[in-house]
């Protein structure tokens, strides 16, 4: 549900804007969910820049959205802030038990 719930929010606020590149900040298990409903709200995006902290769990998550979304490029970035100046849609799948997203959104212009 939490998937698709982002989904829909996604395809609201874009109001018919063209989504081109999904962002996704945090590439674990619930991140494969997010990307699948997003491409069912977006088949017109063609790229998916991918940040994770761990780097190699970021690649293998490429790996998977490439096998599974071949229409999709997965580009693995070094920081979360790429995704958010980037992306046309954003979703976020961390499970972090400290918070750090409110240093990334300020860092991206987002917050003042």
């Amino acid at each position: 549900r939490t998937a698709a719930s982002a989904a829909l929010a996604s395809m609201t606020l874009r109001a018919g804007q063209p989504v081109t590149t999904i962002g996704v900040i945090g590439c674990g298990t619930i991140a494969l969910e997010q990307v699948r409903f997003l491409r069912v709200a977006h088949p017109e995006a063609r790229k998916a820049l991918l940040f994770d902290h761990d780097p190699h769990r970021a690649r293998q998550f490429g790996d998977v959205i490439g096998r599974e979304f071949p229409q999709l490029t997965p580009i693995v970035v070094d920081r979360a802030e790429q995704v958010i100046q980037r992306g046309d849609t954003v979703a976020v799948t961390t499970t972090a038990p400290a918070p750090w997203l409110a240093g990334v959104a300020t860092a991206s212009g987002l917050l003042g």
